[in-house]
């Protein structure tokens, strides 16, 4: 069930922007959301998926609660016996359960929050864009995406606190069928995904950001430290295959 999110990025919205009537007001509400978070350092935050069967059902499939923590720029998620690393110079997965590490270059063009790519032809993301508002004084917005082959969704909802800018609430709306019971009737479901305030972390969390921690270099390549002993290691950056 649960294995549909296990690899979703959750940790900060890019939106491209988007020719429509609300376009501009969808921009620069975004580029508060993302400005807001960009902001934050030392914090820590609560992230809980729920899963549902199909676009309109309320009854929840499952639920899982995620480990946030961001420090600069770099950003940490725990989900499951999965963690993975957002920096600068590199992205990581910690697959505890299969006993992988996995080293990529670090994606800045990927929209880390709903995996969806940056476009710098933003026609080709939105159809249209819904402006929400809500009675607990929460906005949002409701986007309809172009169905792209390579994206995972077709929809998606976003709100937000005005008053603080932080991003409350996420929606994403699957496009293809997919039997998330084993039951052989795929429907396509819908992700739910809900931000805890964020709180300071009060112990060194710069450890969780250093490449050495996870792996070490030796004369016959990358091996996994001794935390992590018996890992594979997968290297995935491309600059240091189109050198050998």
């Amino acid at each position: 069930m649960l294995h549909l999110i296990k690899y979703i990025a959750i940790l900060i919205l890019l939106v491209s922007l988007a020719y429509t009537g609300f376009a501009q007001n969808f921009r620069a509400e975004m580029a508060r959301v993302n400005g807001a978070f960009d902001s934050l350092t030392n914090i820590g935050m609560k992230v809980t998926y729920r899963l549902y069967n199909d676009y309109t059902t309320d009854k929840i499939n499952s639920t899982e609660v995620s480990e946030l923590k961001k420090q600069g720029t770099n950003l940490y998620l725990k989900l499951e016996d999965v963690e993975t690393i957002y920096t600068e110079k590199f992205d990581l997965v910690v697959d505890r359960e299969n006993k992988s590490i996995i080293i990529s270059d670090p994606s800045p063009e990927r929209n880390k929050l709903t995996g969806l790519k940056k476009s710098k032809k933003p026609e080709e993301n939105y159809k249209e864009i819904e402006p929400l508002v809500f009675d607990n004084g929460l906005k949002g917005y409701r986007v309809n995406l172009e169905e792209v082959e390579q994206e995972q969704y077709n929809k998606m909802q976003i709100e937000f606190n005005p008053k603080t800018w932080m991003l409350t609430r996420l929606v994403l709306y699957y496009k293809d069928d997919i039997d998330v019971d084993n039951t052989e009737n795929p429907t396509k479901p819908r992700m739910e995904i809900m931000y805890s305030d964020p709180q300071p972390v009060t112990s060194d969390i710069s450890g969780l950001f250093k490449l050495e921690n996870y792996i070490l270099q030796n004369k016959n390549g990358l091996i996994a430290t001794k935390a992590y002993q018996g890992y594979e290691v997968i290297d995935n950056r491309k600059k240091l295959k189109n050198k050998s």
